[in-house]
């Protein structure tokens, strides 16, 4: 999604190379996803 929104933004061929450049940067800054932990309760499906 951030690339597609670079790419909106600098839609110029010349701009290719830093689209990568752009989402890899901002994937290192992110957190890194945190686990959610899976509750103890089930819910039952009904037929």
């Amino acid at each position: 999604m951030v690339g597609q929104m670079f790419v909106q933004i600098y839609p110029h061929p010349a701009c290719s190379p830093m689209h990568a450049n752009f989402a890899q940067a901002y994937r290192d800054a992110s957190p890194k996803e945190v686990q959610r932990e899976l509750s103890p309760v089930r819910i039952a499906a009904v037929a």
